[in-house]
């Protein structure tokens, strides 16, 4: 049974976060086929579903989550956290390459056109900067379809907050996560002291320059090879169904020449009306 998004992205951050110290990260953690991209990079159904969904204001998926900070946050640490999370937790640098004729599945690329500062933005609230208002920027930008040409997430700092507050308001796609893979995300933004010790950076993902007509080239590469293996599996399946007609009709050849034996021999008569 193959794993959620959520499962995905907490098993490449887990797996990111035992290779820092040795300076390798995630862009270790997904293996490449002979094509140079993974099964895992492959959108289920439901994904590409839920990404398709983005162009509609009545089937978006994306959730927001809303954290109040008890004071401004340090915006270059900020940075460096979400550019940490962004290389432990890869969908978050990846984005949907579709094909334009359906023959294969679409997949998640590394952007080589990823931008950080796109995704990350900083606003000030209006003076007196009140929680209403911080609660009409989060629906505004909850309602605002994530660019599916990009990553599709997009966070946003909010200084100005009263009581010298800030806040982050961060969105996400559930194509790329669930609320499990957002704890995954999470662990690399915050600590558990207010003035912890700098961790290592992971290396940037290697992107790819991918487009929607590569994929179908390499499908239709791969058609030869896979017109091939269903021809045969539709004649060994065929020749399996005419068997299996032809012996519930008739039965197996032993069976009907033992009751060929047991068959008593047909008596003829003559024209007279005598027995032969």
């Amino acid at each position: 049974m193959p794993n959620g998004p959520g499962e995905t992205a907490l098993r490449q951050a887990r797996a990111g976060m035992a290779k820092e110290p040795g300076g390798t990260g995630a862009a270790e953690t997904i293996m490449a086929d002979e094509e140079g991209s993974s099964m895992a990079d492959k959108l289920s159904p439901l994904d590409y579903l839920l990404h398709r969904g983005e162009s509609h204001p009545a089937t978006r998926s994306a959730f927001l989550n809303l954290e109040i900070l008890d004071r401004p946050a340090d915006w270059g640490r900020l940075r460096e956290a979400l550019d940490r999370a962004s290389r432990v937790v890869i969908r978050m640098r990846q984005k949907v390459v579709v094909p334009p004729v359906p023959v294969t599945p679409p997949r998640w690329v590394v952007d080589p056109d990823f931008d950080l500062d796109y995704h990350l933005r900083r606003v000030a609230l209006p003076a007196p900067g009140t929680l209403r208002q911080l609660l009409d920027l989060a629906e505004i930008t909850l309602q605002s379809p994530l660019d599916t040409s990009r990553a599709l997430w997009e966070a946003v700092y909010v200084e100005g907050l009263e009581e010298g507050r800030s806040a982050l308001l961060t969105k996400l796609s559930h194509a790329i996560t669930d609320g499990l893979g957002g704890i995954a995300l999470f662990e690399q933004v915050y600590d558990t002291e207010r003035d912890p010790a700098p961790r290592p950076m992971p290396p940037v993902p290697v992107p790819r320059d991918l487009t929607g007509n590569d994929l179908v080239r390499a499908s239709l590469r791969r058609l030869p090879e896979t017109t091939l293996g269903a021809g045969r599996r539709w004649l060994g399946s065929a020749a399996g169904t005419a068997v299996r007609l032809v012996t519930r009709r008739w039965g197996s050849p032993t069976r009907r020449a033992a009751c060929s034996a047991r068959r008593p021999p047909r008596r003829r008569r003559c024209c007279a009306g005598g027995a032969w």
